[in-house]
């Protein structure tokens, strides 16, 4: 039965891949909450077991949550088994280790990762929906008030139009009055001019 299972184990930067935890933060928080994370040597590289993904994402929740250092460590006391060093590991209870290193151990963390990863994309559509709606709604407003802006600029440009009729029409109505006045007086300055001729002449 020894090798019928092959526990993998994951080194940080592969950890905070899996979690989007940033590297740096992911050192971090496997510096302070060593006693509760299982590591291994491969050489100079230190790997984590596959429940670290599930650990850290529990760690960056509660400090999300405004809790201090020291109350995230009571709180994964209450949840999370310390861990015995890797050189003591073979004074632990069998039954644990079993436990630790089985594969449903294995299935339930990767789950647990996988619906921690899901709620984080649920939560991006709906943002991006919402952001897509307000967007929508702001071009409608905008769209509204560009045609409101354009109908009364025409309207003005209409009234502008008629007024500039009403304008000219009078002022044709004017001249044409003046042009019958000045044509009446010339009627009367030509009768008055022939009369005169005619009468000279008698």
């Amino acid at each position: 039965m020894d090798g019928a299972f092959e526990e993998q184990w994951f080194s940080i930067k592969e950890i905070a891949d899996m979690t989007n935890i940033s590297e740096p933060t992911a050192r971090r928080y496997a510096s302070k909450f060593s006693d509760f994370l299982r590591t291994k040597q491969y050489g100079r590289v230190t790997k984590y077991g596959p429940e670290t993904a599930d650990i850290l994402l529990k760690i960056s929740r509660y400090y999300n949550m405004g809790m201090e250092t020291k109350e995230v460590e009571e709180r994964l006391e209450k949840e999370v088994p310390r861990i015995y060093d890797m050189e003591d590991e073979e004074q632990m209870n069998p039954t644990e280790t079993a436990l630790q290193l089985s594969s449903p151990a294995l299935f339930f963390t990767m789950m647990a990762m996988q619906t921690e990863q899901m709620n984080k994309m649920h939560e991006a559509i709906e943002q991006m929906g919402l952001v897509l709606k307000q967007m929508v709604e702001k071009d409608s407003r905008e769209v509204e008030e560009l045609r409101r802006i354009i109908e009364e600029m025409q309207n003005k440009h209409y009234e502008y139009i008629k007024e500039m009729e009403q304008a000219h029409k009078k002022e044709i109505e004017q001249l044409k009055r003046q042009f019958e006045e000045q044509l009446d007086e010339l009627k009367r300055k030509k009768r008055f001019f022939s009369f005169k001729h005619w009468f000279d002449k008698k």
